[in-house]
């Protein structure tokens, strides 16, 4: 549409975040050794790992999006920006859904749940691109599910950090920059050894291995709290004989 309608809508887009989000107080900027000191919070590594994964698991797709576009669907260039769109408008209710879920269910279910749920829309992808109709419901929906795991990650962060879940969230962000390059990278090496068409699969195995770090990060931290709560139960000896008499 446009630079001078991209530049418009970034301006007002700007002025309706001032006048509609609230000031809120804040913690005060933090350093970077504070920041850094974030990795030692118990189950923060864990936490940046899934966030990697999920993160690895659909850009090594999107960052060659185009290109699958031409390869396999054979989307004119008049279509392709339209099936973009169809991502991008599913993002958006993704983003959406995931701040409504992340107030009404566990984060940690939730994102368990979204995430088996992204990696079959990404195992399937691939038969969805083979057309111009099937991509663009494709598209759209894992815009969808991808986007709809984002808050519910941030909700698990801020509860994983407590007082500083301000910091955990900027050092996840890091983690998702990891995760866009490592995806870009092993993605040229797919599209190098012309395994394009390998990419919603190979998507979908991150992701998988997403849901199993969560899945382990969760169990671990469950049989450490069983431990604690039992060391710290008293435990009470029976009456004797003779002071039941």
């Amino acid at each position: 549409m446009g630079l001078r309608f991209v530049t418009a809508l970034a301006v007002v887009s700007g002025v309706g975040l001032l006048v509609s989000v609230p000031e809120l107080p804040g913690s005060g900027s933090a350093g970077i050794r504070q920041r850094l000191g974030a990795v030692r919070i118990r189950r923060a590594p864990s936490a940046m790992l899934v966030t990697m994964l999920w993160v690895l698991g659909t850009f090594v797709v999107y960052t060659y999006l185009g290109t699958l576009l031409d390869s396999v669907t054979h989307a004119t260039s008049a279509a392709e920006p339209w099936l973009l769109l169809a991502f991008g408008v599913g993002s958006f209710a993704g983003v959406l859904l995931g701040g409504r879920l992340s107030d009404r269910v566990n984060p940690t279910a939730g994102l368990a749940g979204s995430l088996a749920l992204l990696t079959v829309v990404l195992a399937v992808l691939g038969l969805a691109l083979r057309s111009v109709p099937g991509a663009a419901v494709g598209l759209a929906f894992w815009g969808l599910v991808h986007w709809a795991s984002f808050p519910l990650i941030q909700h698990r962060l801020l509860g994983i950090g407590g007082s500083h879940g301000d910091v955990l969230l900027a050092l996840n962000n890091s983690a998702v920059y990891l995760g866009q390059t490592l995806a870009a990278a092993l993605g040229g090496v797919f599209a190098s050894a012309g395994l394009l068409t390998a990419l919603p699969v190979s998507g979908a195995g991150f992701e998988l291995l997403a849901l199993l770090a969560l899945a382990l990060s969760t169990r671990a931290h469950r049989s450490t709290a069983r431990e604690a709560h039992a060391s710290e139960t008293p435990v009470v000896a029976p009456a004797s004989a003779s002071g039941n008499a």
